[in-house]
């Protein structure tokens, strides 16, 4: 009889090995993405809801798909998607497991410690692949790929 255990999903696997930095050094950066709590994922996503919600020209997005979060960004000048790189970096940061401290009058990214990936990690990604790993982890998270007998199929759920 099929049936739904801790075997039906898998682990947040990566692997930042076939990435180069800025300054063309390989990132040997490989390993899980610990499991998140349901009180950390609400946290997060309300963190990045909040993080469009927050912008001059109000860019608000419906909800934190990986598609609305890239169409919200290509909306932005430079300044702008510069703050929302950075903070999308840090609340990413926070889901993979990092400390994070934020500025308490302006919300931007202040330090990070721990993680897996760390933040120092997903900072040296350029901008396609840290896009990608964002996305591949929001999936992960919202939509996982439940690929045992008899847990084959999962509803796709709207974030925040």
């Amino acid at each position: 009889m099929a049936k739904f255990s801790a075997e039906s999903l898998s682990a947040i696997e990566y692997d930042f090995s076939g990435f180069k930095d800025q300054d063309d050094n390989a990132i040997n950066a490989k390993g899980f993405v610990p499991e998140p709590t349901r009180f950390l994922v609400d946290s997060v996503m309300q963190k990045i809801k909040s993080t469009f919600d927050t912008l001059e020209d109000q860019a608000e997005i419906e909800d934190t798909t990986p598609e609305a979060v890239s169409a919200a960004m290509e909306n932005l000048n430079f300044e702008q998607f510069s703050k929302v790189a950075d903070r999308l970096t840090a609340h990413l940061a926070e889901l993979c497991g990092a400390t994070v401290t934020y500025a308490e009058d302006t919300g931007d990214f202040v330090e990070s410690s721990g993680g897996s990936p760390t933040y120092d990690d997903l900072m040296r990604l350029r901008y396609r692949p840290f896009m990608a790993f964002f996305g591949y982890v929001m999936e992960q998270v919202m939509s996982p790929e439940v690929s045992k007998t008899g847990s084959n199929s999962s509803r796709r759920l709207k974030s925040v």
